[in-house]
């Protein structure tokens, strides 16, 4: 999926860490290959403020990465919950739920991400690799999309979450 800078970096108020761009396009709104999905579910999220809350979107779908000289295709997984009680144990839920449910062993701690509140983000591990976040996000990057609710997202490498059950399901 092409996306541009602006919304996956900027209004999210993350570094760009790795985009790959293309070489020609028609629209600066499409230059870049997405990183992740989260920003997508914001900027739909944005255009869909007049519809009353809560909102709450999920996405499935490939970020692509540059690791070294490499690309790399992750199926990714994220999700939005928009309303006047959107918190951190919204989104720490969800992710228990979902990963239980796969039979998916993790543990979740404390992580520091720029699109998140301080203190009110985590990252999700799997036998010791970090496989996704979770949080609160941050009032500056509500600003940035015009929100004016809290919301409340996550976000897991689906093939990360796989490929460590299958790993823990072997040893």
């Amino acid at each position: 999926m092409l996306s541009n800078k602006d919304l996956l970096y900027d209004k999210m108020g993350v570094q760009d860490l790795g985009t790959i761009e293309i070489a020609t396009y028609l629209s600066e709104k499409y230059s870049v290959v997405r990183t992740w999905l989260l920003p997508i579910l914001f900027d739909m999220l944005s255009h869909n403020k007049h519809y009353d809350y809560p909102q709450k979107v999920f996405e499935q779908g490939l970020a692509t990465l540059k690791v070294g000289d490499s690309v790399v295709d992750e199926e990714h997984l994220a999700g939005i919950s928009a309303h006047p009680k959107a918190n951190f144990t919204e989104a720490k839920q969800a992710v228990e739920y979902l990963l239980s449910m796969l039979g998916v062993d993790f543990k979740i701690e404390e992580f520091d991400h720029s699109s998140f509140i301080s203190g009110r983000c985590a990252k999700v591990i799997c036998r010791n690799k970090m496989i996704g976040f979770l949080g609160e996000i941050h009032p500056k990057v509500l600003e940035n999309f015009g929100l004016l609710v809290p919301v409340c997202a996550f976000e897991l490498s689906l093939d990360l979450v796989i490929k460590e059950k299958n790993e823990a399901e072997s040893a």
